[in-house]
């Protein structure tokens, strides 16, 4: 059987272990808390390494258990609540561990490191409220009628190896002491360092509120300045076609005025009139008088002749019509070419307002966008709580 255990693998010392201390309390905590797979992943190298049928020194131990000092195990065997539940064995001053105390050690420093239990918790699992008594192994112990028989030789040994594990301790605890101190220096290092990173990452955090803050300044800038553009374009276009329905007005005015004054001086070049000039009967003659001033046709044998009479209008008033045409319809040339200049402006302008509006819009966005950024920076952590963590910085 001593044999066979020599050469168990992991997996079967695990195996042996859990069967064999199946009813350990600390062991049915964990099982009851679903902890036992991390608390096999926490034991794994114990497992590789320890061997069921030996005994181990508290040096030993120390490693099989990962502890830094052996100290450690003192402290737990030491302490009155674990005393029913250990029962650790003693060889003279020195302790041999077998599995058993071994993997109890074990519980309780998972307990305490990994679940976070103290040692009044643990013994309230354990239900003990007994105190510590030496539970040595009977067959060891030292019988008091015998004592006349101890060889000097080997009370030498016992105490030279009780002072040698003394020493040891005190090693052990200086280490733990240097140990402690060092921590300090670290911990010490780490909360410097942490003040620091906390500084930076309060500068950090404010550069960064201020550049958004600034950038919503800008864009409400921007947003402002779009809505003044459009509002003036808007303006513009409402004089632009105010004025283009003003002068398609006064264009048809002056075409009504261009096409009378064409009218009446086309009647004017030359306008006939016609009159009866009264002859007296039998006479074959025109006066005298009458052929100084018009162009007679005279008939024979006629009792009244009928006159036509050619009538030359003002040459002088007939030049100013034309003037007056001519000057019309420059000025409806003009009005005409004011009229396609007005309209394309209208429409470039009413093309720059669409742009405008969608910008605007687009702006509308960023600023919401903004918005949203700023206060969710505000929101999630506050210059005022960094300050908080500066004066008072976490300890841990």
């Amino acid at each position: 059987m001593e044999e066979s255990k020599k050469k168990l693998s992991v997996a079967e010392k695990q195996a042996y272990v859990l069967d064999t201390y199946k009813d350990d309390p600390l062991l049915l905590y964990i099982q009851d808390r679903e902890a036992q797979k991390v608390f096999m992943e926490y034991a794994q190298d114990f497992f590789e390494n320890v061997e069921i049928d030996k005994h181990y020194t508290n040096t030993t131990a120390t490693q099989l258990l990962g502890f830094k000092y052996s100290q450690k195990i003192l402290n737990i065997l030491n302490d009155t609540k674990y005393a029913n539940y250990l029962r650790p064995y003693k060889k003279g001053n020195q302790y041999r561990h077998n599995i058993e105390v071994l993997f109890k050690l074990l519980l309780i420093t998972f307990l305490s490191e990994s679940l976070l239990l103290n040692a009044p918790d643990i013994s309230t699992i354990l239900g003990e409220d007994a105190t510590y008594t030496s539970l040595g192994d009977e067959n060891e112990r030292i019988n008091n009628s015998g004592r006349q028989n101890i060889n000097p030789g080997f009370v030498k040994a016992l105490i030279a190896e009780g002072l040698n594990e003394s020493m040891q301790q005190m090693q052990e605890g200086f280490k733990q002491l240097a140990g402690e101190l060092e921590k300090r220096e670290q911990l010490k290092e780490q909360h410097y360092l942490k003040m620091q990173n906390t500084l930076l990452e309060h500068i950090t955090f404010t550069e960064k509120v201020s550049r958004k803050e600034l950038e919503l300044v800008e864009a409400k800038n921007k947003l402002n300045q779009l809505q003044a553009e459009i509002n003036y374009l808007d303006t513009h276009i409402k004089t632009e076609e105010r004025q283009l329905a003003e002068n398609k007005r006064t264009i048809a005015v002056l075409v009504d005025r261009e096409q009378e004054t064409s009218q009446q001086a086309a009647v004017n070049s030359a306008e006939e009139m016609t009159v009866n000039v009264p002859i007296p009967s039998g006479k074959k003659y025109v006066p005298r008088f009458f052929k100084s001033l018009f162009f007679i046709e005279e008939g024979e044998d006629i009792s009244e002749q009928s006159v036509k009479i050619t009538k030359e209008k003002d040459k002088e008033t007939i030049e100013q019509m034309k003037q007056r045409q001519a000057t019309l319809l420059k000025h409806i040339e003009d009005l005409t070419l004011d009229q396609g200049n007005i309209t394309a402006s209208i429409d470039n302008n009413k093309d720059l307002n669409t742009k405008l509006k969608s910008e605007l819009q687009q702006c509308v966005e960023a600023v919401k966008q903004l918005e949203e950024q700023l206060h969710g920076l505000k929101s999630n952590k506050s210059i005022e709580s960094l300050k908080k963590q500066l004066i008072m910085p976490n300890d841990n």
